[in-house]
């Protein structure tokens, strides 16, 4: 059991977060390692939350936000870090392909989190729906749990809704 406050905020690998989103970060890197092929390092990551830089049309201003960077990493080890993020309960999507060359990532939300600017609530309900989070809105048929996941920071694992 945790028994952390989950909303305090912390600096975690050099990016601002709150304990409830490193936890669920924590858990969906520990699950990818164990599966992931040829892959035995940390997730890198690129945006934490709470950042006020103009990157991700403000979706990382508040909590529960996190870019995951691709770099080194072929399409199957890619879809993989989007798979276990989403098993932990994140809305989550890889940022791949024209016009984000060099930038290449998986950008996730962890849902039911209740610091999330508007703008990342909005890609939450835009991942509900099966789409893409981004401006354009465009149908994301890629891989989803079953069943809807919510992140348990008292748990420390995702639980079924």
């Amino acid at each position: 059991m945790n028994t952390t406050k989950p909303y305090d905020k912390i600096t975690w690998r050099g990016h601002r977060f709150d304990r409830r989103t490193k936890s669920a970060i924590e858990w969906a890197e520990k699950h990818y390692l164990e599966v992931a092929p040829k892959v035995r390092k940390p997730f890198r990551i690129g945006q934490g939350s709470y950042s006020l830089g103009t990157l991700s049309a403000g979706t990382h201003a508040g909590g529960g936000a996190v870019d995951i960077m691709f770099a080194g990493l072929n399409k199957k080890q890619q879809r993989a870090v989007v798979k276990w993020l989403r098993k932990a309960g994140f809305a989550a999507w890889a940022r791949t392909g024209p016009g984000w060359e060099g930038n290449e990532h998986a950008h996730a939300i962890l849902i039911g989190h209740r610091n999330l600017d508007p703008a990342a609530e909005q890609q939450v309900i835009a991942y509900k729906n099966h789409r893409d989070g981004l401006v354009s809105n465009k149908v994301d048929n890629t891989w989803r749990p079953k069943r809807p996941r919510r992140w348990s920071h008292r748990q420390n694992r995702p639980v079924l809704k």
